[in-house]
C-alpha cells in the first residue's frame, strides 16, 4: 500500500478528496433524475397540449351548433311573427267589416301583440 498521499495531503486532505467525490456523484445521480423528470414533463405538456385541443375542438362545434340553434330559432320566430300579422290583419278586417268590436278578438290581438313586441293598430 502506498502511504505517499496520506503523507503528501493528510487525514484531512483524504476526508476531503472522499467527500467531494461523494458530492459529484450525488450532484451527478441529481442531474440524471432532474433529466428524467424533465423528459416526464415534456411527455406530459404534449399529452394536455393535445387534451386541449381536443377540447377546443369540441367547444368550437358547441358554439358553431349554438349559434345554428339560434338562427333557426329566430327563423321559427319570424315566422310566427308573421303569422301573427297576419291573424292580426285578418281580425282588423273582420272587425271594420262588421263594424263591431268583439271584446274576445281585442284581448287575443293585444295578447299576440305584446308576445310578438309591437302594439298592434
Amino acid at each position: 500500500m502506498d502511504f505517499t498521499l496520506f503523507k503528501e495531503y493528510g487525514f484531512a486532505g483524504i476526508v476531503t478528496g472522499v467527500m467531494f467525490f461523494i458530492l459529484f456523484r450525488m450532484i451527478v445521480w441529481v442531474m440524471a433524475f432532474v433529466k428524467d423528470i424533465i423528459k416526464q414533463h415534456n411527455e406530459e405538456r404534449k399529452e394536455w397540449l393535445l387534451t386541449m385541443a381536443a377540447i377546443k375542438t369540441s367547444i368550437d362545434l358547441h358554439n358553431q351548433q349554438s349559434i345554428e340553434a339560434r338562427n333557426l330559432q329566430a327563423q321559427a320566430h319570424e315566422f310566427q311573427r308573421k303569422e301573427h300579422e297576419k291573424f292580426l290583419e285578418n281580425q282588423i278586417k273582420i272587425i271594420s267589416i262588421s263594424d263591431k268590436t268583439c271584446d274576445c278578438l281585442d284581448e287575443v290581438k293585444n295578447g299576440l301583440g305584446r308576445i310578438n313586441g309591437y302594439t298592434p293598430h
